[in-house]
């Protein structure tokens, strides 16, 4: 799927008429923080509005989810300090 075909789909609306907010979740665990803006900034265009909602993989803090890359919480919360500055 493209970013423009997750536009469509994204702002479509729901039986109310109303078009929720997209969470998206990014790969923290195999990609860069600026990567992730990068494909970020890609759906901001397709969409016409700004992300508002980004999921960093809260439940990474877990050795035994992240592929031993964050071995504490510490070390998961250390590691999302760039993202959240992006």
């Amino acid at each position: 799927m493209t970013a423009a075909d997750w536009a469509v789909f994204a702002g479509a609306s729901n039986i109310s008429g109303h078009v929720p907010p997209t969470i998206y979740d990014l790969n923290v665990v195999q990609y860069s923080p600026e990567y992730a803006v990068e494909g970020l900034q890609v759906f901001e265009e397709a969409l016409g509005q700004p992300v508002a909602l980004v999921e960093l993989g809260n439940e990474l803090y877990d050795p035994t989810q992240n592929g031993g890359k964050f071995p504490t919480g510490e070390a998961y919360a250390r590691e999302m300090q760039p993202y959240e500055l992006a």
